[in-house]
C-alpha cells in the first residue's frame, strides 16, 4: 500500500497517547540498530588494526546495511578533497565506516565535520544524524509532526505565510481546482508531497509542454499526491547570490517553557542552472549571525569544499547582509508558537519584494547545517536547550 493511501488512518490511530508513545519508542530504537557496543567503539579508537577488525566483523554481520554505508563512503572518497587528503583510501574508508557504526555519523558528516583524527570526546561534541533523529522523537509528538510530513497539509496549516496560491491534488476529484489553478498560473512549481531534500521539486510551464492540462494532471496523480505552487519571485538581494535557484534561509526553532528559541540560521544557496538550493544538488551552506542577519562563515558544499565567494556569481559570503532580518525572525517564532506539540522545527524561508515567505516547514530537520558551517559540535548547546523543553519520550 502506498504511503499516502494509509497515512490518514495511520495518523488517526497514532494520535492516541499510548499508541503515539509506542510508535515513537519503536522508531527511536530502530535508529540505533546496526551500532557497535561502547566496548567495541573504545577498542577501535585505540588501534587502527582493531578498528579494521571490528569494521570487517560488522560488515559481515550487517552486510546489507554496511553495503549502503560503504557506497556512501566511496562517494565521499571520490569527491571530497578532505577525505582524499585524510590518508590512504582504504584506511579512510574504514574510519568513515567506523564513525558511522560507533557514533551514528553519516559519510557526509565525516567530511563536513572534519572528523579524521579527532578524539572520541571531540567527536561526541557533534550531534550525529542518528542522534538527531532520536532528538526529534523526544521533542516532537509523533502524530502532530505529521503536519510536516505532507507538504499539502503544511500549506493548509500555514498557508498565510506562503503568500502565494497553491493547490493540493491526489485524485480525479481534484481536477476542477487543478484546472482553475493552472489556467491562472500556467507556470508553476510542482512538489511531490512526501519527498524531501529538493527531490521532485520542478518548475513547470504548461504552455511549453507537449501535453494537455488533463494529461499533465493524470501524469502527476499517477505518481502520487502533489502540491502545485505559484512560483516564488525572490528579491534582488537573494537573486544576486544565485539567480536560477530560490535561495532560502533555514531557521531552526525550539519551543521551550519560556518561549521560542532560534539559535541557528544558515543560508542554502544553489549553483548556476540549478532550480533548487539543496546540498545534494550542489548547493552551498553559509552560516548567519542570528542577531544581525549577516553571513558569518564561508560557503561549504556536501563534500566540504570551502568557498569564500559563490563560485558562479562571485558574491563574497562573509559580511553579506540579508534584508528585513527581524521580520523573518518574528515570522519563524510566530509559526513555531502555533504548533506547541512539535518543539523542534526547521523553517525554510525565501525573501521577495513583499517580504519573507515560507517555502516549507520540516518536522525532521537535521543539524548538519550549523555544525558544517561553523565546524563545531553543538551537542552541549542542544542538551542545555532541552533541559527547558517538554520531552515526549
Amino acid at each position: 500500500m502506498k504511503r499516502y493511501q494509509r497515512s490518514e488512518l495511520f495518523y488517526k490511530i497514532a494520535k492516541i497517547g499510548a499508541v503515539n508513545r509506542m510508535i515513537a519508542a519503536r522508531r527511536m530504537k530502530s535508529t540505533w540498530e546496526f551500532m557497535l557496543s561502547p566496548q567495541e567503539a573504545e577498542a577501535g579508537e585505540r588501534s587502527a588494526e582493531e578498528m579494521r577488525r571490528i569494521v570487517s566483523a560488522a560488515c559481515a554481520k550487517w552486510s546489507k546495511r554496511c553495503k549502503k554505508l560503504g557506497e556512501s563512503a566511496e562517494r565521499m572518497l571520490d569527491n571530497s578533497p578532505y577525505c582524499q587528503a585524510a590518508g590512504e583510501r582504504e584506511a579512510v574508508r574504514t574510519e568513515i565506516l567506523f564513525d558511522c557504526l560507533a557514533y551514528g555519523f553519516s559519510a557526509e558528516e565525516f567530511a563536513c565535520y572534519e572528523l579524521h583524527g579527532l578524539s572520541p570526546e571531540e567527536k561526541r561534541a557533534f550531534v550525529s544524524s542518528r542522534e538527531c533523529v532520536r532528538t526529534i522523537f523526544r521533542l516532537n509528538s509523533f502524530s502532530e509532526r505529521e503536519v510536516f510530513n505532507n507538504k499539502g497539509r503544511t500549506y493548509a496549516r500555514f498557508g498565510e505565510y506562503y503568500k502565494r496560491d497553491a493547490v493540493y491534488i491526489e485524485s480525479d476529484k481534484d481536477y476542477g481546482k487543478y484546472a482553475e489553478f493552472v489556467r491562472k498560473h500556467p507556470a508553476f512549481v510542482k512538489k511531490a508531497v512526501f519527498e524531501a531534500m529538493g527531490r521532485s521539486v520542478e518548475p513547470i510551464d504548461l504552455n511549453a509542454l507537449d501535453m494537455t492540462e488533463r494529461q499533465l494532471f493524470d501524469k502527476l496523480i499517477a505518481i502520487g499526491p502533489h502540491l502545485l505552487e505559484e512560483r516564488v519571485l525572490q528579491s534582488e538581494a537573494m537573486a544576486r547570490l544565485n539567480e536560477s535557484s530560490v535561495n532560502t534561509i533555514r531557521c531552526i526553532t525550539f519551543r521551550t517553557r519560556h518561549g521560542i528559541e532560534d539559535p541557528y540560521y544558515f543560508l542554502k544557496v544553489g549553483r548556476r542552472g540549478s532550480f533548487v538550493d539543496n546540498g545534494g544538488a550542489g548547493g552551498l551552506l553559509v552560516g548567519i549571525d542570528r542577531d544581525t542577519g549577516r553571513f558569518n562563515s564561508d560557503g561549504f558544499d556536501e563534500f566540504d569544499n570551502r568557498y569564500e565567494a559563490h563560485p558562479d556569481s562571485g558574491v563574497v559570503f562573509q559580511g553579506y547582509q540579508l534584508p528585513q532580518w527581524e521580520q523573518m525572525k518574528k515570522i519563524c517564532k510566530e509559526m513555531s508558537a502555533q504548533i506547541p506539540q512539535v518543539g523542534f522545527i526547521g523553517w525554510d524561508m525565501a525573501h521577495t519584494d513583499d517580504g519573507w515567505v515560507l517555502i516549507e516547514g520540516n518536522g525532521m530537520s537535521q543539524l548538519i547545517g550549523p555544525q558544517t558551517v561553523w565546524k563545531r559540535g553543538i551537542k552541549a548547546e542542544l542538551e542545555q536547550i532541552m533541559t527547558d523543553m517538554h520531552i515526549y519520550i
